[in-house]
């Protein structure tokens, strides 16, 4: 335990000193909380715990996990509040969570001055949310629910999730035409689709899948992590309810994606 805690230590400086040096973070206090911090620091501590029994992800080391796993989850907050997408109160899903990024992060941020939201974490693979939930209840995150199911499942017509969130965050879960049908049908209209992408512009490539999903792209945020890796932060709104065709069957999605 002593060893985990010192890894712990040294993630809570390197988290620290990131988000000081963000130009997305610089200067907004809510990113150094103490009480967000905290959280964060026992959210690292199982993720590292957790992946010494499952494959959870490759990016355990202190530095890597503060910049990639949680700077990142969060430096899109302050854009989601201006654009009117998040507030106390609002429904969250992050769709794909994995080990809970972004989905503990942004529930933790609550604690740092952030709107309070209900998170659900949904995820196919079991021994992933086992740990998301695991990790949850460790920091005390009551606001979060975690859901093994497929995305095209939950939000079909017959889903129990269908349009029930007003907005939903995905980070490198596919390319951006599949993404949005897995997540636009489980945003109700007025709510806000987002994505966490990296630095290609795939919006041309997946405007008929918005208009075909009842989409609007509002914002595209462009910058870049300490590290220099760039990043882009997407923003749709929901304008109209998602046609019942969609979402389709998980291999109809990714082999003939929406044009």
């Amino acid at each position: 335990m002593e060893k985990t805690t010192d890894a712990a230590n040294r993630f809570v400086r390197e988290y620290l000193a990131l988000a000081e040096k963000s130009e997305m973070t610089r200067g907004d206090g809510r990113f150094s909380s103490p009480g967000m911090v905290r959280l964060f620091a026992v959210i690292y501590e199982r993720l590292t715990e957790g992946a010494k029994t499952a494959n959870l992800t490759a990016i355990l080391d202190p530095a890597g996990a503060a910049e990639r796993h949680f700077l990142d989850s969060v430096i899109p907050l302050p854009v989601l509040e201006r654009a009117g997408a998040i507030r106390d109160g609002s429904t969250l899903v992050d769709v794909g969570c994995g080990a809970g990024f972004p989905s503990l992060p942004i529930a933790a941020a609550a604690a740092g001055g952030f709107p309070r939201l209900s998170v659900t974490a949904l995820d196919s693979t079991a021994k992933k949310t086992r740990h998301a939930e695991n990790a949850a209840r460790a920091a005390g995150l009551d606001g979060v629910a975690v859901v093994t199911a497929r995305a095209e499942e939950a939000g079909s017509p017959r889903g129990g999730l269908r349009e029930r969130f007003d907005v939903s965050t995905a980070r490198a879960v596919a390319a951006l035409p599949v993404l949005l049908e897995l997540t636009a049908p489980l945003v109700r209209v007025g709510g806000f689709v987002t994505a966490y992408k990296g630095r290609d512009d795939e919006t041309e490539n997946a405007a008929g899948a918005a208009k075909a999903l009842g989409l609007r792209l509002s914002e595209k945020i462009s910058y870049s992590l300490p590290s220099g890796d760039k990043r882009t932060f997407l923003i749709y709104e929901k304008t109209a309810s998602t046609p019942p065709k969609y979402p389709r069957q998980y291999a109809k999605i990714t082999s003939s994606p929406i044009k």
